[in-house]
């Protein structure tokens, strides 16, 4: 019962990552047609990426972690470890490059 409501708010989370990243190249080509909403587009984008995709990606690694607690054989699965890396990689890329730009480009606007 406990793995399988982990397993869900996971792959709620995941969704949840996923569809923002997806939208954020809509709204933004959206709103480059229309000059005055670009400011306020971007701080929407940032705004649902802090309050919405970085408490995702959190819950992501808690259930991943609390799963992989549960089923204690897949620890040193390579498709697991492999996964963690990518995550590494995604949230050092997110934190490094995307935030940082997003960030410069509401400045460059104001």
């Amino acid at each position: 019962m406990l793995y399988g409501i982990l397993k869900w708010l996971h792959i709620l989370a995941a969704i949840a990552i996923v569809g923002a990243h997806a939208s954020y190249g809509i709204w933004i080509v959206r709103a480059s047609n229309y000059r005055e909403a670009l400011p306020f587009t971007l701080r929407n984008v940032a705004w649902v990426d802090q309050r919405v995709v970085f408490p995702a990606y959190a819950l992501l690694l808690i259930t991943g972690f609390a799963m992989m607690g549960i089923v204690r054989a897949w620890q040193t699965a390579p498709w697991l470890l492999t996964g963690l890396g990518l995550f590494v990689v995604l949230i050092l890329a997110h934190v490094f490059v995307y935030r940082p730009t997003l960030r410069r480009m509401i400045q460059l606007l104001d």
